[in-house]
């Protein structure tokens, strides 16, 4: 990031960043005021999105519209964020001046990538990260906190407001976010709009899965009339959990499970996580012996 982009207040940074459209139809410094109306919203949405998903909350930024000055026709905001305490969610989604830092890996490098084809599903790696699966077999790997911005429904319709749905009029050629001192950030000409169009599902398959073998809890509480709602500790956690092994569920309705309380059992865990909610739901497998 160049010095001259940014201010800081307090603990604070507030990089100044500006809004722009191009084209004929602009060319007295005017706007329709429902592209206007649209774009601001998306881009309040979409920042205030993208923060609570990522940092988990909504006290640690502000966005902010200066007065409007003339242009093709744009306008300047300013964004303040702790950058000592959170992630900077201008260099994650891909229009701050530090994105260049993380160019190819920002959410709008990723939807470009992704090209308006259906993601099928999102799975993690080894390593912790998100593997995206496109309809055509393409793998993308990206950091683990793009699961749930690319499932999220809101987050494509704000990009739309603010990219594809301005380009789509007659007379608007081109959007551009760029630093105050004229640093290109990001450019979309109306031809390559199209990635940016909202999806209503963005996600055929809405969440992840991963699969824990061999993992030690113990039960809590159980129902020998049903295999959902037990409640098991794991990890120092007490979850929630299905149990899919009808042998176990056999030997515990018949009592042969005498010490289930007592007991600590290896078991194959699948966790699967809503994107959108982040809920997870924890599903018992297989109970292996005794530890």
């Amino acid at each position: 990031m160049l010095q001259d982009d940014v201010l800081e207040e307090e603990n604070n940074l507030v990089e100044q960043l500006v809004v722009k459209y191009d084209g004929e139809a602009l060319a007295n410094h005017k706007i329709d005021l429902d592209v206007l109306t649209e774009s601001l919203n998306g881009l309040n949405s979409l920042l205030k999105e993208v923060n609570f998903i990522v940092n988990g909350t909504g006290e640690n930024l502000e966005v902010e519209v200066e007065p409007f000055r003339e242009g093709s026709f744009e306008y300047l905001i300013d964004v303040i964020q702790n950058p000592t305490q959170y992630l900077d969610i201008l260099s994650i989604i891909g229009i701050g001046g530090t994105a260049a830092v993380a160019a190819g890996n920002t959410l709008i490098d990723i939807i470009r990538m992704i090209n308006g084809r259906q993601i099928r599903r999102i799975t993690l790696t080894a390593d912790g990260d998100c593997k995206i699966i496109l309809e055509d077999g393409e793998e993308i790997v990206a950091p683990s906190y793009y699961r749930p911005l690319l499932a999220s429904p809101s987050i494509r319709k704000a990009l739309s407001k603010i990219i594809h749905n301005p380009l789509q009029k007659d007379g608007y050629e081109t959007f551009k976010i760029s630093t105050r001192q004229g640093r290109d950030v990001v450019i979309v000409e109306k031809r390559n709009a199209e990635p940016f169009k909202y999806r209503r599902v963005p996600v055929e398959q809405s969440f992840s899965e991963q699969l824990f073998e061999d993992v030690a809890i113990t039960f809590l509480t159980i129902h020998k009339d049903k295999n959902s709602g037990w409640r098991a500790n794991y990890d120092d956690d007490t979850i929630t959990v299905s149990i899919e092994d009808e042998e176990f569920l056999q030997r515990v309705r018949t009592g042969r499970e005498a010490g289930i309380f007592s007991n600590t059992y290896y078991v194959d865990l699948l966790v699967r996580e809503n994107l959108n909610s982040l809920d997870k739901t924890y599903i018992v497998g297989r109970v292996n012996e005794l530890l």
